[in-house]
């Protein structure tokens, strides 16, 4: 949809890419009119109706889990950690052969750093606190937030306004970088909790029917990658240089900011465990990229105590 940060990046890339390989490929930007009809443009672009799309995995849970785990992972890497596995520890090869089952070439183009905390009408001091609450969340977050007793529902942002104002929702769990604004506050719901536990990291992707992006030359195929590797720093980059100023202004605008109880962490992070396990049983694709993750984090973790302040 036209008023997100999503759809902005968007626009950048398509006037990139048009803007870099001149004669070569020319890239129209059109943004969907709703949230709800812009979840079905993965199939779109999988059967060929349309060329490309520009969006977040977090949509596309209905096809594999694996597209949830690419959306950013509970606990997971932060956008340094997450880069280094997707290009050195072999993450990419294996995004790329999921996305090929669909006949989809989906190329790593933007990245944001951890989104903004839980929203929630009343405070959070114990993990009873969300048993059989009305919470709006989506991907790997609902998994925990429901074996933790919560109820979830799938909601748009407009819906949540709604349903936070007029009282039918006790907490929303955003499913990516948030912007909370005056409208937000002005709900029942202005307790926000940090940090974001559910996602550290969230990847958008550039996903190209394989017919169109086979039928690019090598040279085409590169200033794409180009653009969407410029995109990656410039997303993160702005990502994490807004943050305190949001921050700012969310305390300015009543947010009562508050940090999730250390038990209440802990007890999250042991259901994402066996949710995990869970999945990695039921779903080969996040088996994959859970396992190679988990690897990865497992060895880079020793660099980082060594070589990191």
């Amino acid at each position: 949809p036209k008023d997100t940060e999503l759809s902005a990046d968007a626009r950048r890339v398509a006037e990139r890419i048009t803007s870099l390989t001149r004669a070569g490929v020319k890239v129209s930007y059109r943004a969907s009119e709703s949230q709800a009809k812009g979840l079905n443009l993965f199939d779109a672009v999988s059967s060929g109706t349309i060329e490309a799309v520009f969006s977040s995995p977090i949509y596309w849970g209905d096809k594999s889990r694996a597209f949830d785990f690419l959306a950013g992972v509970p606990f997971g890497p932060t956008g340094d950690e997450f880069l280094t596995w997707y290009h050195q520890g072999g993450g990419e090869a294996l995004v790329d052969a999921l996305f090929r089952r669909y006949n989809i070439k989906g190329v790593l183009c933007g990245l944001a750093g951890p989104v903004a905390g839980s929203l929630f009408s009343a405070p959070v001091n114990f993990l009873s606190d969300l048993r059989n609450k009305s919470i709006a969340a989506t991907g790997l977050s609902a998994l925990v937030l429901k074996r933790a007793g919560a109820q979830i529902v799938t909601k748009t942002r407009p819906e949540v306004m709604r349903s936070l104002r007029d009282g039918t929702l006790f907490g929303s769990v955003p499913s990516r970088p948030l912007t909370l604004d005056q409208d937000f506050l002005s709900t029942s719901a202005n307790h926000l909790y940090f940090p974001g536990w559910f996602k550290q990291v969230s990847p958008y992707f550039l996903m190209i029917h394989l017919r169109d992006w086979s039928g690019l030359s090598k040279t085409g195929q590169t200033r794409v990658r180009t653009v969407c590797n410029e995109n990656i720093v410039n997303s993160f980059a702005r990502s994490e240089g807004t943050q305190f100023k949001r921050l700012k202004k969310m305390i300015n605008q009543g947010a009562d900011i508050r940090e999730w109880p250390a038990e209440i962490v802990a007890s999250l992070k042991a259901i994402w465990t066996k949710e995990a396990q869970r999945l990695a049983r039921n779903d080969r694709d996040f088996r994959r990229l859970w396992s190679s993750l988990k690897t990865f984090r497992r060895d880079h973790k020793i660099w980082k105590e060594l070589g990191y302040l």
